[in-house]
């Protein structure tokens, strides 16, 4: 085999979709338009595995039970072998409706949780944009003295309207914030 086997989920859906070889994903897995291949032919895979199990015996005996099946001959190698352990290989567990609906339960409550934070970030963002609004529809009013800065309070200064006189004089700035 020189090419190498196909090891990741996305390599195998790209080989599947491009209907190429399962192991390499370089060799072509159909003859004709539904016809399949007997092997690939850059790492000799053999496809008998890949039986489709559409032909017309078969057909015939899908709705006489398990039972009759066996019975019948695959026309490619290791069919009836393959039938033999698939009906005694053990049942598969079948998933619990609990596995999937603690997910569900799971995402349902934080769909709600980001839904309430929502509803209370809009109430909070209203009540900025109104006192934002008031302040700003307000009329100027006298610039505070630099001895009252320090106690000046943001909740209830910040976007305040202020009118003052400035006369620049060099060396004597401040920063205001």
């Amino acid at each position: 085999m020189t090419e190498k086997p196909i090891d990741t989920l996305s390599g195998a859906i790209l080989a599947g979709l491009s209907c190429a070889c399962p192991r390499c994903g370089s060799g072509k897995l159909f003859r004709g338009f539904l016809t399949l291949r007997p092997r690939c032919e850059i790492c000799r895979l053999d496809y008998g595995f890949a039986d489709s199990g559409d032909d017309p015996a078969r057909i015939g005996a899908a709705d006489e039970g398990a039972d009759y099946r066996a019975a019948i001959p695959s026309p490619r190698r290791g069919g009836t072998l393959r039938r033999r352990r698939a009906l005694k290989a053990p049942a598969q567990k079948r998933r619990s409706w609990l596995s999937l609906l603690i997910p569900a339960v799971l995402a349902f409550a934080a769909l709600i949780a980001l839904g309430t934070w929502q509803i209370e970030r809009e109430a909070w963002k209203e009540g900025l944009i109104a006192a934002l609004t008031e302040r700003l529809a307000a009329p100027p009013v006298a610039l505070p003295t630099p001895t009252s800065w320090p106690s000046l309070d943001p909740a209830s200064d910040e976007y305040r309207r202020v009118k003052f006189d400035a006369e620049f004089e060099a060396g004597n700035e401040a920063l205001v914030y």
